[in-house]
Formats: C-alpha cells, sequence, structure tokens
C-alpha cells in the first residue's frame, strides 16, 4: 500500500510518537506534546508497513528549515530541508542507521505524494495572483551528505 495523507488523531500519534521516541528526539526538535493542534495538521502513512512520516520544528538555528521524521516500529529518521529538492539527516536511530538507502526510499516517496507540506496541495491559493504550478511539490528528493548521528 502506497502512503496517503491521512489528519492526525490523538489515540495513533501517542501510539507512534512514543515517550522513547520523544527522550531520543529531545534537544533536536521543540517539545512534541502539545506542540501544535493535531486537528489541523497531516501526515503521510503507510499502514501495511507501519510507517509514519510527519513535520516537526527543528531546535536549532535551523528552525526555518521544513523538517520531518519518518518513524517505523519504533526506529526513526530526523531530517531537515536544505533547500527545495535537498535534505539532509539529523538524528537517526540505530535500525535505520544501518538501512539509510531504504529510508531515503520511504522519505522520498514521502514527499512525493505529500509534497513540502504534506498536504497533496500543489499550487497556491488564488489569493496569491501567481500562477506557480507544483509550487509545493517535491518530485525527487535528494539527499546531502552531512555528519549523521545516530541514536544511542
Amino acid at each position: 500500500m502506497p502512503f496517503e495523507i491521512k489528519p492526525i488523531d490523538q489515540h495513533t500519534f501517542d501510539a507512534v510518537y512514543t515517550p522513547k521516541l520523544t527522550n531520543q528526539l529531545n534537544g533536536f526538535i521543540h517539545p512534541t506534546r502539545d506542540w501544535f493542534d493535531l486537528s489541523r495538521r497531516r501526515w503521510m502513512t503507510d499502514q501495511a508497513r507501519d510507517i509514519y512520516f510527519l513535520e516537526t520544528s527543528l531546535a536549532d538555528r535551523m528552525d526555518w528549515a521544513f523538517s520531518y521524521v519518518l518513524i517505523q516500529n519504533g526506529e526513526f529518521a530526523l531530517l531537515r530541508t536544505e533547500d527545495h529538492f535537498h535534505y539532509s539527516f539529523v538524528k537517526v536511530s540505530t535500525g535505520f542507521f544501518f538501512r539509510l538507502d531504504e529510508v531515503k526510499a520511504l522519505v522520498a516517496e514521502a514527499l512525493r505524494v505529500g509534497g513540502v507540506f504534506l498536504d497533496g496541495c500543489y499550487d497556491p491559493p488564488s489569493c496569491f495572483g501567481m500562477n506557480l504550478p507544483n509550487i509545493n511539490a517535491v518530485p525527487r528528493a535528494e539527499f546531502i551528505t552531512r555528519k549523521t548521528r545516530k541514536a544511542e
């Protein structure tokens, strides 16, 4: 089953974004508990493979950049946008660290389906006064090698 755009509900969020995951990402992202209104957020999910991909906020000087976390069976990869098509990993769990090619393919697939905002909406509203088709689409994500931290 491919990725689908789904709303986030509190029960699923709590099951996927566990206290253990919160502790592992502490210091890298803003606190996730009560940090956004779940009723307005979307995430990419592939329930058959138990994969979840959601937008998050980095807690460093790059907090302007879109950042995301990919979660599968307790493993995670935190990445941030370097520019429109380039992404880099910030922190990766041990299980994902040794499967980075697979993780890159999953991230690219999620971004291809959801776009930058993970909402699948690729055209700006007409109130912008310009016609920029597919401005938020990510047809091909590329990954820049940075010093990735493996989670302990």
